[in-house]
């Protein structure tokens, strides 16, 4: 359907590309069979063998994701190929498919903050933490600095990492279950708090998009593409969000890593060192899911915390 009608090496399988070539290219996108060049730089497999093209999407350390198509196979198929290979590359219009970032694509809440937003397959998401201090009905939130007070809490309620205020401007606000889960609602008019079913539904998409950091679509390691660029702890294993963070949010999720309080009401892991996301799904009485990712780990992992802690908040459009 998109290979081109000339250049192809004859095949006896009539279901190839290579057999009554006449009948290829009716998309009209004319792959061609230009073939490749190897790591070693020798051009192995002559013209006419196969068409392979480079995607703009990386893999491990040394490899990326590409396609390609040999004269005696009727699919296209996807594969891994080491960066140092010669491949044929082919452009898009507009911007990639899988994301859609848009700076000036903007949320306001009831206290007038502005949020950039980001796309990530069908879900339009916050692309910064939840910082308000009214419910959306004009409610004050209280704030809690006390860490006894803190924790015999049952209501909603929130605070700044280490009860500093100058946390706020780049993380956002800690908030308890209580305030995610209050009829007031936290979220702006049209957006929610996401659920534990809708951050399932995002690793998933970045899971089948590319967005892997060990390139294999069946585990989530999906964290370094939804981590910010800076502000992470340093690691030295390949892959963790906290190595090479010029290779993070690749999503434009831009999970920052703010940390959290405990229910004690103590702020023991230090900020750097994780991102922490309340769900609005409860687990059970005392406990709700969330979702954190490490500076030394590479998935988004689910976890069940007591409703009093404090945790940052993603807002979702409606």
């Amino acid at each position: 359907m998109i290979c081109g009608q000339t250049s192809w090496y004859k095949s006896d399988n009539p279901e190839a590309v290579g057999c009554n070539p006449k009948y290829n290219n009716k998309t009209q996108f004319n792959a061609l069979a230009g073939s490749f060049r190897f790591t070693d730089g020798k051009f192995t497999y002559p013209i006419g063998n196969s068409a392979n093209f480079w995607t703009s999407t990386p893999s491990t350390v040394g490899y990326a994701w590409c396609r390609y198509i040999s004269y005696f196979s009727k699919n296209m198929n996807r594969c891994l190929g080491r960066n140092v290979f010669g491949l044929s590359v082919r452009c898009v219009k507009g911007e990639l498919p899988v994301e859609k970032y848009n700076p000036t694509n903007v949320v306001i809440d009831i206290d007038k903050n502005v949020y950039k937003t980001v796309q990530i397959g069908k879900q339009v998401w916050m692309a910064e933490n939840l910082n308000v201090s009214r419910y959306r009905n004009g409610d004050k939130i209280p704030q809690i600095m006390d860490g006894d007070a803190w924790d015999k809490l049952t209501s909603g309620a929130y605070c700044y990492y280490g009860n500093n205020p100058k946390n706020e401007k780049i993380f956002g606000k800690l908030y308890n279950f209580y305030a995610v889960s209050d009829k007031r609602n936290i979220a702006p008019t049209g957006w929610h708090v996401a659920s534990d079913a809708e951050w399932i539904e995002l690793s998933k998409y970045l899971i089948s998009n590319g967005f892997n950091a060990d390139g294999i679509a069946n585990l989530d390691f999906t964290g370094k593409s939804l981590a910010s660029n800076t502000g992470w702890y340093s690691s030295l294993n390949q892959g963790m969000i906290g190595c090479d963070l010029t290779k993070n949010n690749s999503s434009h999720f831009n999970a920052l890593p703010g940390s959290f309080r405990f229910s004690n009401g103590d702020f023991t892991y230090p900020i750097r060192t994780s991102a922490n996301f309340w769900t609005s799904t409860e687990n059970n009485s005392l406990y709700a899911w969330n979702r954190y990712l490490s500076y030394d780990g590479c998935r988004v992992s689910r976890d069940s915390g007591k409703k009093v802690y404090g945790l940052s908040v993603r807002c979702i459009k409606d």
